[in-house]
């Protein structure tokens, strides 16, 4: 083999090693934590995938698993309570409330779809503006009168921090942290 084409072969080799270096990080679970406004909630809810370890991979199957399995099912089994509480409760205020909320967690599903759309064809910024909309569609939920004695509050916190990991994920990918 003529000198040329080994160094040309050793140069694409090398080319090939510092791409696949360079296009998979590693983020510590702390350093996702960290920039969480709950850490403790952040770190309870990332340990709690299978075999996380200390590192989410990135761009990896942690991601869409956040997405699809602890946002969008979340969120589709808060909903099924909503539509339970709104056949259950005889207070007026509490079903419009709760009715008002439904429309606002069918928003969020979609909103999860789209995040997971985002992410599958490394639309970073539109997964971030996904997992945004969620938290304001959650925040509207909380914030409507009465008093709430359901578990609807805890699990609108639940889809906030679920939310705020995603955020910050997107952050990482997009390479602002």
């Amino acid at each position: 083999m003529a000198p040329s084409s080994i160094l040309s072969l050793l140069l694409v080799l090398f080319l090939s090693v510092v791409v696949c270096v360079y296009s998979r990080k590693v983020i510590q679970l702390s350093d996702v934590c960290s920039k969480h406004p709950n850490p403790t909630n952040c770190a309870n809810i990332l340990y709690s995938i299978p075999g996380i370890g200390a590192g989410i991979e990135l761009p990896g199957s942690i991601p869409p698993y956040i997405i699809n399995v602890i946002g969008h099912t979340s969120a589709f089994d808060t909903y099924t309570l909503l539509n339970t509480l709104i056949r259950n409760t005889s207070d007026t205020q509490l079903k419009q409330r709760y009715i008002t909320c439904s429309g606002d967690y069918v928003a969020t599903l979609g909103y999860f779809n789209s995040a997971k759309d985002a992410y599958n064809s490394a639309d970073y910024k539109g997964m971030k503006s996904n997992a945004a909309n969620v938290i304001k569609a959650v925040q509207d939920c909380d914030w409507r009168p009465p008093y709430d004695p359901s578990q609807l509050p805890f699990l609108n916190k639940r889809m906030q921090d679920v939310s705020n990991i995603i955020i910050i994920l997107a952050h990482f990918l997009l390479g602002t942290y």
